[in-house]
């Protein structure tokens, strides 16, 4: 069977279905995705910068110019989040739309493995920011960083096809009742998200250890410590997004075969 990675390639796959304007807005969306923890990273510094220069002597004028960059950003952050989340929705309406007039009929499956994946590929450019900014802040900070996400995808994935069989095997359960059969897809598929990220937590608790020891070999300066701390948050906090989408979509992947769809697309 496919991994996750493998999984979400059939998202690329569905881009012939688009337009060249849209795939355009596809790829302005990605590079938002990868800018969106650097823009969040440089406001954490800003932040940090303005609490630690309290003691200073500032200008009126210099705090109002910190204030003011920091509302810009915030307002940036947040309005450019909706409309990369507004956005997604009206790209995956798209693919149903022109799924739907090529085949006929489309799983109604099909619409939540497409979000998950989506949803997973933007985690994707996330993460991938996230060890760039590892490397700028420090490079053992960087290393680390891959060290714990290697550990974590490879974990994760594991989970990720168990957890498909799973659901494959429930369901074509005839034995027990649809009750029984909803409530075991339900615990099995929240155990394996628990799990994986469980795990999710132990590597960013590694790079957490990893930062203290920069900070105790004195290798790095206090804003970039408590920029690295707020990364170290934002990877764990984007570590468990991810296991959510990864073991709903194996979930959706049960009622819904990719290949046939991949099929009606090339006009089979």
């Amino acid at each position: 069977m496919t991994g996750i990675i493998g999984t979400c390639s059939f998202s690329f796959r569905l881009l012939s279905l688009c337009g060249a304007k849209l795939k355009i807005l596809v790829v302005f969306g990605l590079l938002f995705l990868a800018l969106s923890p650097v823009i969040e990273l440089y406001l954490v510094k800003l932040l940090a910068d303005f609490i630690l220069s309290a003691g200073e002597v500032l200008s009126d004028m210099q705090k109002l110019f910190s204030v003011a960059q920091i509302l810009m950003l915030l307002v940036l952050v947040y309005t450019l989040r909706y409309l990369v989340k507004v956005g997604r929705v009206s790209f995956i309406n798209h693919l149903m739309n022109r799924l739907q007039s090529r085949s006929g009929s489309v799983p109604a499956w099909l619409r939540a493995v497409l979000i998950e994946q989506v949803q997973i590929i933007a985690i994707f450019v996330q993460l991938l920011a996230m060890g760039a900014a590892c490397f700028y802040i420090s490079p053992f900070l960087g290393v680390s960083f891959c060290i714990a996400f290697f550990l974590f995808y490879f974990i994760s994935n594991r989970l990720y096809l168990n957890q498909l069989l799973v659901q494959k095997k429930l369901r074509f359960n005839n034995v027990d009742t649809k009750h029984e059969v909803g409530n075991h897809k339900v615990y099995q598929r929240v155990r394996a998200q628990e799990i994986s990220s469980a795990f999710g937590s132990f590597t960013a608790a590694l790079m957490f250890f990893c930062l203290l020891g920069l900070v105790a070999l004195e290798a790095l300066v206090p804003v970039s410590a408590l920029v690295g701390l707020f990364l170290v948050r934002l990877y764990n906090v984007t570590l468990g997004m991810f296991c959510g989408s990864a073991m709903r979509m194996a979930r959706a992947l049960a009622y819904v075969e990719l290949p046939d769809i991949l099929d009606s697309v090339k006009g089979r």
